[in-house]
């Protein structure tokens, strides 16, 4: 049974908060429910769906994963808390496999 107005949902009397996340492509579902449920891939495990993926890379909105897009990463090496748009990973860290993730969509 859920509530809607605290997107709680209750399970044995007890409440339990779903933590709603990123909904990329704006069909009203969390990404990884999305992924989870089959109705978007995510081919690198990364948590984001593929046909999102570059949205998320381009930092800086200019269109593409550029250098601006590396250079955003690198100024925001260290620890970085949720939501944070640094932290591919979800770790809350930027580090090298960020910049890594972000790397593979360079260009």
């Amino acid at each position: 049974e859920s509530d809607a107005r605290t997107n709680s949902l209750i399970v044995s009397g007890a409440a339990r908060i779903i933590m709603w996340a990123s909904d990329c492509n704006g069909n009203g579902m969390p990404d990884r429910c999305d992924i989870d449920l089959g109705a978007a891939s995510d081919t690198n495990g990364n948590g984001i769906p593929d046909a999102c993926g570059e949205l998320i890379y381009d930092l800086d909105g200019n269109g593409a994963v550029d250098f601006g897009d590396v250079s955003l990463v690198l100024l925001n090496m260290g620890v970085c808390p949720a939501p944070c748009p640094y932290d591919f990973s979800g770790d809350g860290l930027v580090d090298s496999g960020d910049l890594s993730l972000l790397l593979l969509q360079f260009g």
